[in-house]
């Protein structure tokens, strides 16, 4: 019986198949992790991607949520504090106003009206026109008054007298049927304020308070509508479903009265009701997509629609309630899905906590009086909604999927989104804009915000070489900072936006640190990018094998090129060898055993960007029994 030593190398000379699904098991070509590489250029190799390098400076003080670009080129941005930021065709950035309250995620640029519409907490701000000396509206498309008979009344030419204490006799209230909300304030005619201060209460049907403001005596004025502004937005409902609502109206001293068409009738009185024109949500978002004539915006349990023909819309042309989504549901996404508009709805408790598990998916075709239909997503919200390449993504519960009008199709489990066994709580969330293309590859930022301090924030990617190839995913671009993982609770990514060889990216990476990125043909490659291999046993787990050498064949390494080669064997640390700055070949001697093995590559650039072709893992499968 003799004994024989059988080396075997384990060769990758193609890169195409991207990330594989797990770490050891992959399709044709693919590996286990990268982050910054470039394996679509070319089947056969690999090299750096460009970097994402801070282009905002300091001018950018919030996190970026939207942009759009107008007809020269100018690019133009909202922010979530509420900033309305331009950069010019050279890439300088500089606010032009501020929004009244907090950005909402919507912005859209309209050519035939040439101005651009940023959604806030309860309103639309206007700016332009572009093309000519264009000036900020701010909150033009804001509170309005209903003119429906069941909420609005005028023309008393009698009077009733205020008394100082409540009653619910149907001559002491105002009832009404609101036809628009959420309720703002309530507008009164007074004649005579007489000398003491006015409170107004709005009740329910069954008399429960919903809210009270008072007005002091010196603030009012006689013969004229005086409005009692709420503190907070009232939530009602309204036609076709309305319900009958009522108010009070009382003064510290019986010496006022109101306009009214019968004597002392409050129900007659003159009176106006007013609405924002957004439901200040939950989730912060007010989504907004050009869809057919109209402009449309996620507004809470409701889509609002607009088609933009007169430059003071009436209620009856800016629709705040064109479509009603069930109770409890908030919009998150719109995106235009082939004839329909794609509406995401989830269910949301608190701005940072989401309470349900299940989110729906509508669908509408612009003419019927409701939605089409609609696709339940049981993962949770449906987040990031878009079209591409007529399919429709989103996020949902920790994965990517795609729907295309048969059941959604799982793209990819997001990496490190199982929080399984870790005893925190995982609140991750994406935003409406974190998907763009960008020559012919799908780009994917993720996350928005989390807790999961494992989740890497960045730029990830899905697409394919060429038709011949299969469509793969991949890290493609960390943030200009290099911070990672969200362990300092601040790290977050507002949008992603491609416009032609230009790539946005939006951050904020501590406390009051934002910015924006930016990826063009002026980047220089990424400073430090890494490719990790499957990790390899030989299909034998429990067997002793013996890894003898790692090399790698490069192009020649120029000026800041390098190459660095490194191992991990059965799950420990890493060991790096040499930096290769010279040359065309790297190799490690390893000499160890092992039972299951992890290579990886790391290159290093500041000019251009090393090819790597070919990856080997020399090892041998210890010694066989042979008979001799």
């Amino acid at each position: 019986m003799t004994r024989r030593l059988e080396i075997v190398p384990l060769v990758q000379g193609s890169f195409y198949g991207g990330w594989a699904t797990d770490d050891q098991l992959g399709g044709p070509s693919s590996f286990a992790y990268s982050r910054g590489i470039d394996f679509r250029k070319k089947p056969t190799q690999f090299s750096a991607l460009p970097a994402a390098r801070k282009e905002s400076g300091a001018n950018v003080v919030d996190l970026v949520q939207n942009e759009v670009m107008t007809n020269d080129g100018t690019i133009y941005a909202l922010g979530s504090t509420g900033k309305f930021y331009k950069r010019t065709t050279a890439g300088v950035w500089s606010t032009q106003a501020t929004l009244n309250s907090a950005g909402t995620h919507g912005l859209s640029y309209r050519r035939d009206t040439d101005c651009i519409y940023a959604t806030s907490l309860n309103a639309v701000t206007e700016y332009g026109p572009i093309s000519s000396s264009p000036t900020i509206k701010l909150d033009k498309y804001g509170a309005s008054a209903s003119t429906a008979s069941t909420a609005y009344l005028t023309g008393g030419t009698l009077t009733t007298a205020i008394a100082t204490t409540l009653s619910e006799s149907s001559n002491a209230l105002q009832s009404y049927q609101p036809d628009i909300e959420p309720c703002v304030k309530i507008g009164v005619k007074i004649i005579a304020k007489g000398t003491g201060n006015w409170t107004l209460t709005l009740h329910d049907g069954i008399n429960n308070t919903l809210g009270t403001v008072t007005v002091a005596n010196a603030s009012l004025t006689n013969n004229a509508i005086n409005y009692f502004s709420f503190s907070s937005q009232i939530r009602q409902y309204v036609k076709p479903n309305a319900r009958t609502y009522h108010f009070h109206v009382t003064s510290t001293v019986a010496d006022g009265t109101v306009a009214s068409s019968t004597t002392n009738d409050l129900n007659t009185c003159d009176f106006e009701y007013w609405a924002d024109r957004f439901v200040q949500t939950n989730n912060g978002m007010h989504p907004q997509e050009t869809f057919l004539q109209y402009q449309v915006f996620g507004n809470g349990n409701y889509l609002s629609a607009w088609e933009p023909l007169s430059d003071v819309p009436t209620n009856a042309e800016w629709l705040r309630h064109r479509l009603t989504f069930p109770s409890g549901l908030e919009v998150c996404g719109l995106a235009v899905f082939n004839e329909y508009l794609a509406i995401a709805c989830e269910q949301r408790s608190t701005s940072s906590l989401v309470s349900a598990q299940q989110g729906y998916i509508f669908f509408w075709d612009g003419l019927s009086s409701t939605y089409n239909y609609y696709v339940k997503v049981p993962e949770g919200s449906p987040y990031s909604l878009h079209e591409h390449k007529n399919i429709l993504y989103y996020f949902a519960g920790g994965a990517w999927y795609g729907y295309a009008n048969a059941a959604p199709v799982k793209i990819r489990t997001m990496p490190n989104t199982d929080s399984e066994y870790t005893d925190a709580v995982d609140q991750t969330i994406v935003y409406p804009n974190m998907a763009t293309v960008r020559r012919g590859v799908h780009l994917l930022g993720f996350p928005s915000t989390t807790t999961n301090t494992t989740i890497e924030h960045g730029v990830y990617s899905y697409g394919s070489v060429d038709k011949n190839f299969p469509e793969v995913f991949g890290f493609s671009y960390p943030i200009s900072t290099g911070t990672l993982t969200n362990t300092s609770g601040n790290l977050k990514i507002g949008m992603i936006k491609n416009f032609a060889d230009t790539l946005h990216i939006s951050w904020q990476d501590g406390a009051s640190n934002y910015g924006v990125d930016v990826v063009d043909n002026n980047s220089d490659p990424q400073t430090s990018t890494v490719w990790q291999g499957l990790t390899f046993d030989n299909g034998q787990r429990t067997k002793l094998k013996t890894a003898v050498e790692l090399s790698a064949l490069f192009s020649s390494l120029t000026t800041g090129e390098t190459v660095q080669l490194g191992y991990r064997i059965d799950g420990g640390s890493w060991v790096d060898g040499d930096v290769f700055t010279s040359g065309q070949i790297a190799t490690l001697k390893i000499n160890k055993r092992f039972y299951y093995i992890s290579t990886r590559v790391t290159l290093g650039a500041t000019i251009s960007p090393t090819e790597v072709n070919c990856v080997t893992l020399i090892y041998n499968n210890d010694y066989h029994e042979m008979q001799g």
